[in-house]
């Protein structure tokens, strides 16, 4: 029985990801990113519709705003551009820059994850080429329990 479960779990999955046909209306994750944007990291996560890490699409591209972070973290001013993605940045936003700070700058993390701990809006998230709605206190509770850190921590040859 719980193969059979697995099976069809498996099969919804691999249905989703070649649906080309008929993808999800007015998603943000399924938008392209301009030239423009990928070149302006701060910009692209602070308007980003979609929290996504890790390969994403049909052909597992790592994620343009998982990049963007990266490249925000290594600048030398880092906490203060993180800072500034949290009071400036969408929803979306505001999770990127939580993620980052939890890496560059500790105490402001603490300080600010309670306040986006207790939003119970609703935004997109991708996880390979499976799109889906959570809410910002979901993905700050992953954050938290460090689902994320391995992104983030394995630079390699990612970006």
């Amino acid at each position: 029985m719980k193969q059979l479960i697995l099976q069809i779990i498996v099969l919804f999955a691999v249905i989703g990801c070649n649906s080309a046909q008929n993808p999800p209306k007015m998603s943000g994750c399924n938008n392209h990113v301009s030239d423009a944007a990928s070149t302006e990291p701060f910009k692209l996560l602070e308007k980003s519709p979609c929290f996504r890490l890790g390969g994403v699409g049909y052909a597992g591209v790592i994620a343009p705003e998982e990049i963007a972070l990266r490249k925000i973290m290594k600048q030398d001013d880092a906490s203060a551009a993180l800072e500034e993605l949290y009071s400036k940045g969408s929803p979306v936003g505001k999770l990127y820059a939580l993620l980052g700070l939890r890496f560059v700058n500790k105490a402001k993390y603490e300080e600010l994850m309670p306040q986006l701990k207790q939003n119970t809006d609703k935004v997109e998230t991708q996880a390979g080429c499976i799109v889906f709605k959570k809410t910002v206190q979901e993905i700050v509770s992953s954050i938290e329990a460090g689902q994320y850190d391995y992104y983030i921590k394995h630079d390699g040859d990612r970006d």
